[in-house]
């Protein structure tokens, strides 16, 4: 057992671990590393548009240019109250994790995530959240839960989204470049430019490989209002494949209306 690790600058630590337990248990008549059980760690990291940085961690969680595929570490771990704090040109987000199995196949737990203002660009996110559980099945990480948004605003487009939200169930592919996922979007109120919606509701199935995204979309907005119409329900289906690098992408989709005024 390691008591107090601290990783870092001393006063601006990167990363400090209360306590650290490593079990020794026979492996062919040798010793080998059984579980290994971290507590209360605090990981913190900067999110810049230089990118995501956890400071002396990143040669160990970068690791240089890879000459094989990525895969998760073949280990047993248990992990009890483990937060981060990312700060950032963005604004700050939380993280909390919490969960123990094998990283390649077992490991269940339970990941949340809170930030109170985000911002890209134009548009900025309050009261965002994330809650949902991890598992691992034959190295690939599957996660499920909602992501909501209080508010969305895009001033430069004229966008704002009220009470939005997506339930998400995704799975990663084992080398963490590429999945696939089933998302139920939620909306309340919709401002675009001058048009208004009450509500929007749907799914989308996509999956990313190879730098090219394809989804298939079936959505339904309601209480749609416009300088020129009214319209109780419009409903959207339809695919949207894209190249690789969305170098090129194409939609194809059917639209109906109905209750027009």
């Amino acid at each position: 057992m390691i008591s107090r690790i601290v990783i870092g600058d001393p006063a601006h630590p990167d990363l400090t671990i209360e306590r650290a337990t490593i079990e020794i248990e026979p492996r062919f008549g040798f010793p080998a590393i059984g579980r290994v059980t971290l507590v209360r760690p605090r990981l913190h990291g900067t999110w810049t548009d230089a990118g995501l940085s956890f400071g002396s961690l990143d040669k160990v969680l970068c690791g240089g240019e890879r000459t094989e595929p990525f895969r998760l570490p073949d280990m047993n771990v248990a992990v009890i109250d483990a937060r981060a704090r990312v700060d950032g040109d963005h604004g700050p987000i939380d993280v909390k994790l919490a969960g123990r199995g094998a990283l390649r196949d077992g490991f269940a737990g339970t990941l949340a995530a809170t930030a109170p203002r985000l911002a890209f660009g134009t548009c900025a996110a309050e009261a965002a959240s994330l809650t949902g559980r991890i598992v691992v099945t034959r190295e690939q990480p599957r996660f499920s839960g909602p992501v909501r948004l209080a508010v969305l605003d895009c001033a430069e487009q004229g966008l704002t989204l009220r009470g939005a939200g997506i339930n998400v169930d995704g799975t990663a592919d084992k080398t963490l470049d590429g999945g696939g996922a089933k998302l139920e979007i939620f909306s309340k109120t919709i401002t675009y430019g001058s048009n208004r919606a009450r509500g929007l509701n749907g799914t989308i199935e996509a999956a990313y490989r190879k730098g090219g995204l394809t989804a298939r979309y079936d959505v339904l907005g309601r209480g749609l209002a416009s300088p020129h119409a009214r319209i109780a329900t419009l409903a959207a289906q339809g695919t949207l494949p894209a190249r690789p690098d969305f170098a090129r992408t194409e939609q194809e989709g059917a639209r109906e209306g109905a209750g027009r005024r």
